[in-house]
């Protein structure tokens, strides 16, 4: 199967396509047909070598992915071949199948493709955090939302919609980006740069 690594760390160009064995599940994995995956800020910084924690070498990068489930392990309970599925992982997400524990899956519905399913994760679960857990927003509050037409910043404004913020402030650098966050339900609009 093929697979992007890199064994140095570096801009894009240490990023190579690779030839490997395709994994066989574990007793309590599946293998993941993928795709779609996630290319986030952490994968720029691990190849990098600046990412939060030490990137040991080589490196596979990815921890979203979404995908058919193409072979299940003997002690799989919860899901099948065939079923479309998306799962945060901690690495490999580059890769034509990755083999992942069944705890960590998340079907994905016929009417939702690939490339939504895959946005969700990461970035879906950073938005709701920062939201939520770490912000406590509640109906009716105001919240400012930094880069609100990226990844995060997106599903941060459609979900503070959603949980009834009564004023969504974006900030963005061009007003084609505004224009998207207000698309995406932001009340106040305000161009930074």
């Amino acid at each position: 199967m093929k697979q992007i690594k890199f064994e140095q760390y570096g801009g894009p160009e240490v990023l190579e396509w690779v030839e490997t064995e395709k994994p066989a599940p574990a007793a309590n994995e599946v293998l993941i047909e993928v795709k779609a995956i996630g290319v986030n800020y952490a994968d720029t910084a691990r190849r990098e070598g600046k990412y939060v924690v030490p990137t040991k070498l080589p490196y596979v990068p990815g921890s979203e992915v979404a995908g058919v489930i193409a072979a299940v392990g003997a002690e799989v309970k919860h899901f099948k071949e065939g079923m479309r599925v998306v799962a945060l992982i901690e690495s490999h997400g580059y890769s034509e199948y990755v083999a992942v524990d069944e705890r960590i899956l998340t079907p994905v519905p016929d009417d939702v493709d690939f490339e939504q399913a895959v946005a969700l994760p990461l970035q879906g679960l950073s938005a709701y955090h920062v939201l939520k857990t770490m912000g406590r927003l509640e109906a009716g509050e105001t919240v400012l939302i930094h880069a609100a037409a990226g990844g995060v910043g997106a599903i941060a404004v459609q979900l503070a919609k959603i949980f009834g913020a009564g004023k969504i402030i974006a900030t963005a650098s061009t007003e084609e980006k505004l224009a998207h966050a207000e698309k995406m339900g932001a009340t106040d609009l305000v161009n930074y740069s």
